[in-house]
């Protein structure tokens, strides 16, 4: 079963039959991507003119959006990281995942209703992160960087279960002092610094 999923997967491999046309082609689907990553990230910025100075050092929910800044300018340098140290991304699937993820950023950075609901929003971006690796391990890239994808896969379903467990506490247990936002971004902000690292160390040239 497993071996069937792998292989429909890599029937979304994107192949021109000739090197320079392929590296060409994902060249415009990485600036594409890359193009994306500014214009949520632009368009995001405007979330800081509902603020005052005298609101920073007051409410959680500056901090809450400059957690969700660092986590999308994060994941614009680990994906720039990834698709240059790591195997190339040749797989049409995976584009459709930077998309989706895109649409996350952007409700990341603009839905902040409740705690509840930016945890989702966290819990679906890790989702998409595990799911972006599982396409790039159904194909043999070498034992290196097989290694290298594996250990990006295991990182990413770790962190997305840890998000979970804080979802459930929250939103199904309602444990009190999790529900409070400054105790959360903290733990936030920790999660997206840890993983930014320990990705930037798997995928560190050797």
């Amino acid at each position: 079963m497993i071996r069937f999923v792998k292989r429909m997967v890599n029937l979304f491999e994107v192949e021109l039959k000739d090197e320079t046309k392929n590296e060409e082609f994902y060249k415009s689907l990485r600036q594409l991507v890359t193009i994306l990553f500014a214009v949520v990230f632009g368009v995001g910025l405007s979330q800081l003119g509902k603020f005052r100075c005298s609101d920073f050092w007051r409410y959680p929910d500056f901090w809450v959006l400059m957690t969700s800044y660092i986590a999308v300018v994060g994941s614009w340098w680990g994906y720039h990281w990834g698709t240059i140290s790591g195997p190339k991304e040749t797989n049409a699937l995976n584009y459709g995942v930077d998309c989706l993820l895109l649409v996350v950023y952007w409700l990341l950075i603009n839905k902040r209703d409740s705690i509840v609901v930016v945890l989702l929003w966290y819990l679906l971006m890790f989702f998409f992160y595990f799911l972006w690796e599982w396409l790039r391990s159904c194909k043999d890239y070498g034992a290196e960087l097989n290694k290298r994808v594996k250990n990006a896969l295991h990182l990413n379903a770790i962190v997305s279960i840890i998000i979970l467990a804080l979802w459930i506490c929250c939103e199904l247990l309602r444990i009190r002092i999790l529900r409070n936002w400054w105790v959360v971004w903290p733990i936030m902000l920790a999660l997206v610094l840890i993983y930014r690292y320990w990705v930037h160390v798997i995928y560190r040239p050797k």
